[in-house]
């Protein structure tokens, strides 16, 4: 698609994604102070150094964002997601977070999240088709 002396396309360089990412905070900061974007990242990792779980997400103004928490099904019920969990609440209130956020879906980690405080305060139906998203949340100070 074409606009003025502009074009649209559909994939970005890592450099661009940071831009455009540098570009949103500097904007947002104008209106919001304090954005302190950070990201807050764990892994974990059996004796040969395989990735078996981790954790990615960020941080941004007093909130930690949960975008994704995994592990691996052979060792899942041992504790490493909870551990996950409260390390990278650990991470946020050292950068000055007071409350987290995540979401989920109804077949993946609903009664997890619950289970270590975290409550409902929006719901997606039939996304995907036949199932719910939830986006839940949490005060840590």
């Amino acid at each position: 698609m074409k606009f003025k002396n502009h074009s649209l396309v559909a994939d970005f360089s890592d450099a661009e994604r940071d831009f455009v990412q540098l570009a949103l905070e500097k904007h947002s900061t104008q209106h919001a102070a304090g954005l302190n974007a950070r990201p807050v990242e764990i892994a974990v990792r059996s004796s040969d150094n395989q990735l078996v779980g981790g954790l990615l997400g960020s941080t941004a103004w007093e909130w930690l964002i949960i975008d994704m928490l995994w592990v691996a099904d052979e060792i899942r019920s041992q504790g490493l997601g909870a551990t996950l969990l409260e390390q990278a609440e650990q991470q946020a209130k050292l950068l000055g977070c007071t409350a987290a956020r995540t979401e989920t879906f109804d077949f993946q980690a609903l009664p997890f999240y619950k289970k270590h405080g975290y409550k409902v305060y929006a719901e997606l139906n039939d996304f995907p088709a036949g199932h719910t998203e939830y986006q839940l949340r949490k005060q840590l100070a």
